[in-house]
């Protein structure tokens, strides 16, 4: 998680900078162009690896073992506590 927010950060650092260098010159309607083929380029590589890598399936450490259920939680709340119960199957 770490890594993802330190990537995200660069790319939000990197953007205006990007946007700037393409735009420099006349800020023309071809630069805009460029600029927006840049953003559509990067959301569509983005796309493509999650469509090849993604899934949709419950990892295996989202399971509880059925030695240890967690059936019960307790959340406090304005200073008075409440339990919810939960079933994990």
């Amino acid at each position: 998680m770490g890594l993802t927010l330190f990537v995200a950060s660069l790319a939000a650092v990197a953007a205006p900078h990007a946007v700037g260098a393409l735009t420099y010159h006349h800020s023309s309607r071809l630069e805009w162009q460029m600029v927006f083929f840049l953003a559509a380029g990067i959301y569509a590589a983005g796309a493509i690896i999650f469509v090849i890598f993604g899934s949709g399936e419950p990892q295996s450490w989202t399971e509880t073992s059925e030695d240890n259920p967690q059936d019960e939680l307790t959340f406090s709340q304005s200073g008075q506590l409440v339990t919810v119960e939960q079933t994990i199957r």
